[in-house]
């Protein structure tokens, strides 16, 4: 296993034989990083379907596959809102592929809980527009909550200047990775869309958030969102039937179905959020997903690593996009040795 960004950095200069060799500078470390996290990806998506792999295995369909992901499985109980005959739940801010989803039902054919509870999500606007200076880009960028730094760009001393407005992009990434105990999104979330700005989530009163670089400042603008709840009941748990939304019509208006529909509740996938069908003698409480999380970017200069263990198979994975890159003779090589290796 790799435990460092430099120990990978080392074993793909070794793969592309670069050691004290002339073409050692031929690729930027951020073309290793750029590398490195498009192999974590395709090596998530081989091992979670299996239409996608030469061995046809799915996720956790042996011992293997189950290791493979483990680091990044997630599992959470989200809350559910009444919207007409149907509940929803606001994805998690990590998710990037689905696992299971399982609904907590109250089942009564008399006395049928009704919404009587809200709930309020507070979050807030806070733009990030481009750098516009000569030199020196974002320099001193930081976050801020009532006067109190909450992420700092000058603790990352390697890529605390940058020379290019373009390299925004880095700063997001790192934001959305470092700021802690809040839910930040990057133009999306819910039903929001704000482009060019963060969207901070919490569902405490509002907080006066501010982003400054150079003698740049911008300040949040709050906004609250309320939704309807059902009391909290306990209830059973009972698997969910995630459909293609082409057969929504079918499936809702099926008299056989629908009488045995508190069993097997039908569900689909909709921007951010789950939505399930509520029933006439059942109602979704709250809902259990389980998940795998986007994995975090392998960035060298913020001596940052992502959660899973990286092995041979991904850095191979990751030889096989550089040595494509630079049209290197053993590309064949080595894709045929990660066909064998999977």
């Amino acid at each position: 296993m790799y435990n460092t960004v430099k120990e990978m950095h080392i074993a793909l200069d070794m793969g592309l034989q670069q050691i004290d060799s002339n073409r050692k500078q031929s690729i930027s470390p951020e073309h290793k990083d750029m590398a490195l996290n498009y192999a974590v990806l395709q090596f998530i998506e081989t091992r979670s379907n299996p239409k996608t792999n030469l061995k046809r295995e799915g996720y956790e369909d042996t011992q293997k596959r189950y290791d493979d992901l483990r680091e990044l499985k997630r599992s959470k109980l989200l809350s559910s809102y009444s919207i007409d005959r149907k509940v929803f739940s606001i994805l998690p801010v990590d998710y990037y592929k689905r696992v299971s989803i399982g609904a907590n039902i109250y089942y009564s054919k008399e006395n049928l809980l009704i919404p009587n509870s809200k709930e309020t999500y507070y979050y807030s606007i806070l733009p990030f527009p481009d750098d516009e200076g000569v030199n020196e880009f974002y320099s001193n960028f930081r976050i801020s909550k009532n006067k109190k730094d909450l992420f700092n760009i000058n603790n990352f001393p390697n890529i605390s200047s940058f020379y290019s407005a373009d390299a925004k992009f880095m700063i997001i990434n790192l934001v959305l990775e470092h700021l802690k105990d809040i839910e930040v999104y990057w133009e999306k979330w819910n039903n929001v869309y704000k482009p060019n700005s963060f969207i901070l989530v919490n569902k405490e009163e509002s907080a006066n958030y501010r982003l400054s670089f150079h003698n740049m400042s911008e300040t949040s603008k709050d906004h609250s969102t309320t939704y309807n709840t059902y009391p909290s009941k306990g209830g059973k748990l009972t698997p969910v039937n995630l459909f293609s939304s082409e057969h929504e019509f079918d499936i809702n208006t099926n008299p056989y179905y629908q009488k045995n529909k508190h069993l097997n509740p039908s569900a689909y996938i909709e921007d951010s959020r789950v939505v399930i069908y509520n029933g006439t003698n059942f109602v979704v409480t709250s809902v259990s997903f389980t998940y795998i999380k986007k994995p975090r970017l392998i960035n060298l200069k913020a001596n940052q690593t992502c959660e899973l263990s990286v092995n041979r198979e991904i850095i191979d994975l990751a030889l096989q996009k550089l040595k494509a890159y630079i049209k290197d003779e053993g590309y064949q090589h080595i894709v045929n040795e990660s066909q064998i290796i999977e």
